[in-house]
């Protein structure tokens, strides 16, 4: 399987509903990548983005988040603020399997990537402290 650039918007629209509100997408860009954002009503100032790019051919996705506002440092326990950003990656599968591409890219967000912007990492999936 593998995102076409064609199925870029609509897949991102899938992939907001499925993270659910206030996750929206603004769709895909002619850079070949689409763009989804969290704005927290109730902090303005905090404002999470997330970039997904189709590589090699649409087989693998990249994302990126971006986050600015205040977050506690899981490593050194200490509030820092300011702009962050955190990246991973995904493979979707290579069989043509009935898996939903933007189900698979919403578990990667929430299992792997949204944690970032809770605490600061050493790495994506870094599990300690």
């Amino acid at each position: 399987m593998a995102l076409a650039l064609s199925t870029l918007d609509a897949t991102s629209h899938a992939i907001a509903a499925n993270l659910g509100l206030p996750w929206k997408s603004t769709g895909a860009d002619r850079d070949g990548s689409a763009l989804l954002a969290y704005e927290n009503e109730a902090d303005p100032t905090r404002i999470l983005h997330i970039t997904l790019r189709p590589v090699f051919g649409g087989r693998t996705i990249a994302l990126r988040l971006s986050c600015n506002g205040v977050h506690i440092n899981g490593t050194t326990g200490q509030w820092t603020e300011g702009p962050y950003t955190w990246n991973t990656g995904t493979d979707l599968p290579s069989d043509d399997t009935d898996t939903d591409p933007a189900a698979l890219i919403a578990d990667v967000i929430r299992d792997r990537l949204l944690p970032a912007s809770i605490r600061k990492p050493r790495h994506v999936g870094d599990e300690c402290g």
